[in-house]
């Protein structure tokens, strides 16, 4: 079975113009290429939207459930 567990980490100042896996190379892990562009200016439009009441509530039922 299979999932992702690579990730590619950027600031939100990046755009993403690409996403490619490169072919399987024998281990647990696929090369990643990204394409990006660099817009500052752009940076308040990627930032995330504040979770909702009920998603800040499963969260917390979901930590406590984990910490029994």
């Amino acid at each position: 079975m299979r999932w992702p567990l690579d990730h590619i980490f950027v600031s939100a100042e990046f755009r993403l113009i690409a996403i490619k896996l490169g072919q399987d190379i024998n281990s647990d892990h696929l090369p990643t290429y990204a394409k990006l562009s660099f817009e500052p200016e752009k940076a308040a439009e990627q930032q995330p939207e504040k979770p909702s009441e009920k998603q800040l509530k499963n969260a917390k039922e979901q930590a406590e459930r984990v910490q029994l």
